[in-house]
């Protein structure tokens, strides 16, 4: 019903104020004029200009207006309030004035700033030119507890920063997980040439080698003595040395065995 879709919003009024200072960088020599409109019938055009040498036409025209925005309940947001600005020039032979270009803007977005400059660039033109304009807003009825939405150029500074600190933060964990899995490496590589240490209780095993011998391969038997290839010899058995087992010398074993006699301490 009405009566619940107002209860979701609320209004406030404000005193706008919008002056045209002038166009910048304009190509062409001519007459301009500037003609503006919101969403709520307020409308005016600034009195002619002519474009000079240095490429600009200059107004300075002012228009002052109240204007009603709506805010919501839920989101306590200002909802837009839009403003429409077109610049003209002057067809010498029509003598009709021709679009040149348009900058639209968000009305809203100036109510947290008392005053606000603007250099704005033209849309739908074929021209790289700007308009420079000056928004004052004064508040005067309503509650003055409401947020203003961000204008484009704050959404793409927020955004161009938040993408800054995704990248950051993707870079940072690459280089984690880098130091990580090379940390890994060196460890398994450093571990993999430590020496074998054998335990100090267990002896070391004496290591068993076997003798191997390369049988000698037996040549083909050949028709022609003149092709027949010559016989390698076959090498010999490779025979490894074993170290010699500890003995004990017979001395010592008829020492440990045999019992000493019994001395005889008479004699002294």
């Amino acid at each position: 019903s009405l009566f619940s879709i107002s209860k979701r919003k609320r209004k406030i009024e404000f005193d706008v104020e919008v002056v045209i200072h002038e166009i910048q960088q304009y190509p062409q020599l001519g007459v301009l004029v500037c003609k503006w409109k919101d969403n709520q019938g307020h409308r005016g055009a600034t009195e002619r200009a002519t474009v000079g040498a240095n490429h600009s036409a200059r107004w300075d025209s002012s228009f002052s207006f109240a204007s009603k925005f709506m805010v919501n309940n839920s989101t306590n947001l200002v909802e837009p309030c839009m403003l429409t600005l077109w610049v003209k020039q002057l067809d010498a032979k029509t003598n009709k004035f021709e679009r040149v270009g348009d900058v639209e803007l968000n009305l809203s977005e100036f109510l947290s700033s008392n005053e606000t400059s603007r250099v704005c660039l033209l849309h739908n033109s074929k021209m790289n030119s700007s308009l420079m304009l000056t928004i004052r807003t004064r508040q005067f009825s309503g509650d003055p507890m409401y947020r203003c939405p961000l204008n484009a150029e704050e959404t793409k500074t927020n955004q161009q920063q938040l993408d800054d600190g995704r990248r950051r933060n993707s870079s940072a964990a690459q280089s984690v997980e880098a130091f990580r899995r090379s940390s890994g490496s060196d460890y398994s590589s450093s571990a993999s040439r430590r020496p074998s240490r054998a335990s100090p209780s267990s002896p070391a095993r004496p290591t068993q080698r076997t003798s191997t011998s390369i049988p000698a391969s037996d040549p083909a038997p050949a028709s022609d003595p003149a092709s027949a290839p010559v016989p390698v010899p076959a090498p010999a058995s490779i025979t490894t040395e074993e170290p010699p087992a500890e003995t004990t010398s017979p001395s010592l074993l008829s020492n440990a065995t045999t019992p000493r006699a019994p001395i005889d301490r008479s004699s002294f």
